[in-house]
């Protein structure tokens, strides 16, 4: 009879632990994956803004007809401020920040006009962030 309480004890404890312990072992889950999400959303952004500059780049050497133009990097912009708002959105769910990635590299405009310093990862993300105070 011993021996069977023993064992019950047991079974209890460790179930007990297993309660206590659950929101922690869950938690560092939920964190591997939230840090997996804003990756993809980085690597998301990333590749709009690489196509952005390739339409722009496009426009500018007269591949793309300016209607056309317009139809693609509006459709592209707004692809971008859908995937910032979600990286806002998890930053604030989470508190996952976004990962450092490579500096970016510093490109001439296409235009060929010497603009030193311009930096057109920045001029993207000013017009996706006017975008999404108006959206």
């Amino acid at each position: 009879m011993e021996s069977q309480s023993l064992i019950l004890g047991i079974i209890i404890a460790i179930l007990s632990a297993l309660i206590v312990l659950w929101p922690f072992i869950t938690a560092s889950r939920d964190e591997e994956s939230a840090e997996s999400r804003m990756e993809q959303l980085v690597a998301q952004r990333d590749a709009i803004y690489a196509t952005i500059r390739d339409l722009d780049f496009d426009f500018e050497t007269g591949k793309l007809t300016e209607a056309d133009y317009r139809a693609e990097r509006e459709a592209w912009v707004e692809r971008g401020v859908e995937v910032l708002k979600a990286i806002d959105a998890l930053q604030e769910e989470t508190g996952v920040s976004i990962p450092a990635g490579p500096a970016p590299e510093e490109t001439p405009p296409p235009d060929g006009s010497d603009r030193a310093g311009l930096d057109f990862d920045a001029q993207i993300e000013a017009a996706i962030a006017s975008r999404r105070r108006t959206a």
